[in-house]
């Protein structure tokens, strides 16, 4: 055992010593290298966003919704050699949450959507920049500042309110999931789309007709039943505690 102890001691030893180890003089770290494409989007990205380091992301402040672009780095990234990045868009709303809670299907959750900025805007690539080289990272900066004001800012701005939100659940593709979309139109105050994106998800995923069927059941036949994680049983919820009509 206690050789055991003993081996596990030096493992660490050599991990923390190998962690914690200086950069070569020149070397630029990881954490620099996105500061730096972070105080870059900062400046040329569009107003109201700010950066913050420590979660390597932007977000820009609405009344009711948070825009947020986070920057994710690739798991073979090395100090000097590759910082490889991808960005995520996402709009999050704490009073959405709240609403969620006791308004919605009851699971608490500030997120609306978030996507790959990759797959916003028609697109259906995972892209992602690579900023390690110096020589090349001003053209990367700039390829991503601009994949993201094409790609991410109008999917954002779609969302920017509640008003907007009552249309984007029908003209938008940031959010497919049905429990979700009404849970968005309802919290927007339209009902009645609420109760259309249903009745088209159920005429175009005909193979959940039956499962919803038995969900609106269960809900009608016991008030205090909760929803399933599944989406039709979230949806289902929604429709018997909102009085939504379905297609026969």
């Amino acid at each position: 055992m206690s050789e055991h102890i003993a081996d596990i001691s030096s493992v660490r030893a050599k991990t923390k010593a190998a962690r914690f180890k200086p950069l070569p003089d020149g070397v630029e770290s990881i954490a620099a290298v996105v500061a730096e494409a972070l105080a870059y989007l900062e400046s040329h990205l569009a107003a109201g966003f700010k950066a913050h380091r420590s979660q390597q992301s932007l977000t820009r402040r609405g009344s009711e919704l948070t825009q947020s672009i986070q920057l994710r780095l690739g798991s073979g990234n090395l100090s000097g050699v590759s910082v490889e990045v991808s960005a995520y868009a996402a709009v999050r709303s704490s009073k959405f949450k709240s609403w969620c809670s006791s308004e919605g299907t009851g699971y608490a959750r500030d997120l609306l959507w978030s996507r790959q900025v990759g797959y916003l805007g028609g697109a259906n690539d995972y892209i992602k920049w690579q900023l390690g080289d110096k020589l090349h990272r001003a053209a990367e900066l700039n390829d991503l500042c601009l994949t993201l004001q094409t790609t991410a800012l109008p999917s954002l701005d779609a969302w920017a309110t509640k008003e907007a939100i009552a249309t984007a659940v029908f003209r938008r593709t940031e959010l497919d999931r049905i429990d979700w979309l009404m849970e968005a139109a309802l919290w927007s105050g339209a009902t009645a789309t609420a109760e259309r994106l249903l009745g088209e998800h159920l005429l175009a995923n005909p193979q959940q007709v039956a499962d919803c069927a038995l969900e609106l059941a269960r809900f009608r036949s016991s008030g205090g039943a909760t929803p399933l994680p599944s989406a039709i049983s979230g949806a289902a919820y929604l429709a018997v505690r909102y009085g939504l009509s379905l297609p026969q």
